[in-house]
């Protein structure tokens, strides 16, 4: 290597963390402008909407090196959590049941509140109840949104909790489950729901949608690209499940619901 080159190599070390810095000094400006202008758009359209989000908040911590910023992480986190009721509304209404009118409503698994902040500025807090694993996160939501709210267990069978709810949402649990443990809390969160009932779930992985619609014998075709459409329907136990996505901008998120049979006689 001539003189020239070992220059060149030289002042490009020197130069590499001077644009790492200006990259991520744009990309904080950038994720800046981006929450100032979506919190701005909230506060217009849901004064009453609680933007405090968790340190210890795993899916927002995920966005971060996602995004690069964590006031872009934020304003996604936050656009998240609206898209996410944006598609249960849309969901209930088609199936003739009103969110907003709902007596009860339960989040679970529920986390640090991506979504619950959403149903507690819809339904209000008092109908609102939240759930998971983690205490740490249950009693954050609690306390900052004033909501009812309750642990949950690893294993279906030991959860105690003998109130039903008119509305429950579950954003991330299923896709993270073995055939056995899906098939044990579906069935458990079926039995918490009052007749006429409605348990909304989120996937989001192939395999596990073709699990399930094997599962319930539903019909398997092609994924619908509209969101209104149904891949499949089966009663079982009292119950019905219906699967349809993808509901989101992810091609591979898909959701459902359960519904209590006895209302559809």
């Amino acid at each position: 290597m001539t003189v020239a080159e070992k220059s060149i190599a030289l002042l490009k070390d020197l130069a590499r963390p001077t644009v790492h810095r200006a990259r991520a000094v744009i990309r904080d400006c950038k994720g800046a402008a981006k929450l100032s202008s979506v919190r701005r758009d909230l506060r217009r359209r849901h004064p009453h909407l609680i933007m405090a989000i968790d340190g210890h908040d795993e899916m927002f911590e995920h966005l971060i090196p996602l995004f690069g910023s964590r006031r872009m992480a934020e304003a996604v986190y936050l656009e998240q959590g609206e898209g996410m009721v944006e598609n249960l509304l849309a969901m209930l209404r088609s199936n003739g049941l009103a969110l907003e009118r709902a007596e009860s409503v339960l989040d679970f698994a529920c986390g640090h509140g991506r979504v619950t902040r959403w149903l507690v500025d819809t339904c209000g807090a008092e109908r609102v109840t939240a759930s998971d694993i983690n205490p740490q996160a249950v009693d954050f939501v609690c306390k900052t949104l004033k909501v009812a709210g309750f642990y949950s267990t690893q294993e279906a069978d030991d959860l105690t909790h003998d109130r039903k709810y008119k509305v429950i949402f579950v954003a991330s649990l299923f896709s993270h489950l073995t055939l056995k443990h899906w098939n044990e809390w579906a069935a458990h969160l079926a039995r918490m729901l009052q007749l006429g009932g409605f348990s909304s779930f989120r996937l989001t992985a192939w395999v596990t949608m073709r699990i399930i619609a094997q599962r319930f014998s539903a019909a398997l075709v092609s994924w619908p690209r509209a969101s209104s459409t149904t891949v499949g329907t089966r009663r079982r136990a009292g119950w019905r499940a219906t699967i349809t996505g993808p509901h989101t901008s992810l091609k591979s998120t898909y959701g459902g619901f359960f519904r209590q049979a006895a209302s559809d006689a």
